[in-house]
């Protein structure tokens, strides 16, 4: 996840744009999927790991993108399933709940059931447009500089479970 321009790599490889290993060119199998070379142009002000679901939210709108140029129908919800393969690419240990924030539109209630296949639900939330523009007059966004990958963070959980520390155990159990 940390090599130069990987989400974009991992966005072409899962649209099924690029294939990896290849024995064609970037610029030839560009040319047999789309007839033609692709630019993108993404940027966020937000620092790398600020824990904000940036990547989750770029990967969706990459990945949507790349679709559309593919005439690929998709909805939101194939557009999280795939925006959650990609990062498993990556191998970056991201969850669903980044891309769901940023992939549908609104104030929403998220929630899933624990197995697999994942079985995501998202409820829309009617919020007046009084109470958006009071929440925007006193939303403040602070970074504290420390940086949080989503892969790091689940191995510190896991390691804490193991260790059976107290917090932690409370914690799992309070989810049951």
């Amino acid at each position: 996840p940390h090599a130069f321009g990987s989400l974009f790599k991992a966005c072409f490889i899962c649209t099924g744009i690029l294939e990896y290993p290849s024995a064609l060119s970037l610029a030839q199998q560009l040319k047999n999927k789309l007839g033609s070379g692709v630019r993108i142009v993404c940027s966020s002000y937000l620092p790398h790991g600020s824990g904000l679901g940036t990547s989750s939210i770029l990967a969706g709108a990459i990945l949507g993108g790349l679709w559309r140029v593919k005439g690929v129908k998709h909805d939101h919800l194939s557009l999280s399933h795939a925006v959650l393969h990609l990062e498993q690419l990556l191998t970056t240990g991201g969850g669903w709940q980044d891309q769901i924030g940023g992939i549908f539109p609104g104030v929403k209630l998220s929630s899933t059931v624990k197995g697999l296949p994942l079985k995501i639900s998202v409820e829309e939330i009617s919020v007046s447009d009084e109470i958006i523009t009071k929440f925007n007059k006193h939303f403040v966004l602070v970074y504290t500089g420390t940086t949080r990958l989503a892969r790091n963070l689940l191995q510190d959980v896991l390691r804490n479970w193991h260790a059976r520390l107290p917090e932690i155990v409370l914690n799992v159990n309070d989810l049951t």
